[in-house]
């Protein structure tokens, strides 16, 4: 295996953790946002337009920019 498949490798493993960790962060949100009362339907951590919404909504409620984006903070 030459350097090239290695750090194709190495992207592609980095890509697919950095995707289950931001599903799990949008899970997160969603649970959090239903438990706060937005109706969002499944906290299943894909980011729908219903969850794009709550978090807009939420946003807006606390004086946030509104960018609809799930984030850490």
């Amino acid at each position: 295996m030459g350097w090239k498949s290695i750090a194709i490798a190495v992207v592609l493993a980095c890509a697919q953790a950095g995707a289950a960790l931001a599903d799990e962060l949008v899970q997160i949100v969603q649970q959090d946002l239903t438990t706060l009362g937005y109706d969002l339907g499944a906290a299943d951590g894909t980011a729908t337009t219903k969850t794009i919404i709550a978090v807009s909504k939420f946003q807006a409620e606390h004086n946030l920019e509104v960018t609809g984006e799930i984030t850490p903070q």
